[in-house]
């Protein structure tokens, strides 16, 4: 937990403890990260079970408003409804907060990761793919495929 960036939060839809348990864990990862806006995405599975499902979707919005907006996904792994969309936000919302990272860390007169930058001074080009300005390009620098993994599945 502590090395992870970025947290998928899934529960089961036909089980509403499962629910319960996440505040817990989403309040552990918290405090052992020490980042209260560490990136997370909740997910609710088992959609394909849909006279089975117990969770109240007005307590599935409570908790997401209530951590903080966090993005929420009805998934289905058996039909593989929604897993990549999930997995796909997370991964936007790392790279956006590394990015801003960097940002802060360039505007403190540091490069943040000590390594090479073999874009410096180099104009960026915006090839219409961009719809933020945080948002990272498609191609990403050679330094970032050298990190370890950013994504932890619990």
């Amino acid at each position: 937990m502590k090395s992870g960036q970025g947290f998928l939060l899934v529960f089961s839809l036909i089980d509403a403890p499962s629910l319960r348990e996440l505040g817990e864990i989403r309040d552990q990862l918290i405090r052992i990260t020490d980042d209260p806006k560490v990136p997370l995405v909740l997910v609710g599975n088992k959609s394909d079970l849909s006279n089975m499902i117990t969770v109240d979707n007005n307590r599935i919005k409570q908790a997401s408003q209530g951590w903080g907006g966090i993005p929420y996904y009805e998934t289905s792994a058996r039909r593989r409804v929604n897993v990549d969309d999930a997995f796909r936000d997370l991964v936007r919302q790392i790279m956006i907060k590394e990015r801003q990272a960097e940002k802060a860390m360039a505007a403190q007169g540091g490069r943040g990761d000590g390594g090479y930058d073999g874009n410096a001074g180099q104009p960026q080009q915006n090839d219409g793919y961009r719809q933020y300005e945080d948002e990272i390009p498609r191609e990403q620098p050679r330094r970032w495929r050298r990190r370890r993994p950013k994504c932890v599945i619990l």
